[in-house]
């Protein structure tokens, strides 16, 4: 008998006995990083996301995942978007243009609506959200990020 194998006798209709034996079904085979997915539980990682910019969802780690609009990043390749606010190399968030808050999420990091406001550049942008002057969301992104007051009198982070 093979093992973890359940068997039981059964009589058919016309009273012959019958064997019937349950075998375990082999555990899927899981993927490893970099094949493609669709949820975490089909990953050795246990995590399914988009680590390439250019990619759709694969198994990846968690430090691999690309962040969303908000999400802590260095540089842009880190970001689903493409845009790492700040300089190369130094902490800030991921960002996007836009034309309303709708367009810009929630602070992954603190759970907040991001804002859509003017950035520095002349256009609307992504702004992580934060709460009322609260600085700790925003000391994520890296030296000198605050939790300020829009001219909407949202709260948002910035330098």
């Amino acid at each position: 008998m093979y093992p973890n194998t359940s068997c039981s006798d059964l009589r058919d209709a016309e009273n012959v006995l019958v064997s019937v034996c349950a075998f375990p079904e082999a555990p899927p085979k899981l993927k490893a990083l970099g094949e493609a997915c669709m949820a975490g539980a089909e990953c050795a990682s246990a995590v399914c996301c988009q680590a390439k910019v250019t990619a759709g969802l694969e198994c990846a780690t968690s430090t691999t995942c690309l962040q969303e609009v908000g999400g802590r990043c260095q540089k842009d390749a880190q970001c689903r978007s493409g845009d790492c606010s700040g300089e190369e190399g130094m902490a800030s968030w991921c960002n996007t243009t836009c034309t309303v808050d709708a367009d810009c999420g929630v602070n992954p990091l603190g759970s907040v609506k991001n804002r859509c406001t003017l950035g520095s550049e002349g256009i609307q942008v992504c702004f992580p959200g934060c709460s009322s002057y609260d600085d700790s969301v925003c000391q994520n992104y890296g030296a000198g990020a605050t939790c300020s007051a829009t001219a909407s009198e949202w709260f948002v982070c910035s330098y």
